[in-house]
C-alpha cells in the first residue's frame, strides 16, 4: 500500500514514476529506503503547496523583529 495523500496532484505522476522505477530496479528498496524517498517527495510537495506562504511568514516575522 502506498499513501500519497501528502503529495500534491501536480507531483503524483512523478511520485508514481519514481516508485515504479525504484521498485523495479531493486525490490528490497521498498523495505529499506522508500520511506526516505517518500519523505523527500512529501517535503517537496509541502514546499510546492505552501512555499509562498512560508516565505511571506518569514518576511513578516523578520520585519517584526528587525
Amino acid at each position: 500500500r502506498l499513501d500519497l495523500s501528502d503529495f500534491s496532484n501536480h507531483d503524483l505522476d512523478s511520485a508514481f514514476g519514481l516508485w515504479m522505477d525504484r521498485i523495479s530496479r531493486d525490490p528490497e528498496i521498498w523495505h529499506d529506503g522508500f520511506n526516505l524517498v517518500k519523505a523527500k517527495w512529501a517535503f517537496h510537495s509541502f514546499l510546492e503547496k505552501y512555499g509562498d506562504e512560508i516565505i511571506e511568514a518569514v518576511k513578516t516575522v523578520k520585519g517584526l523583529i528587525g
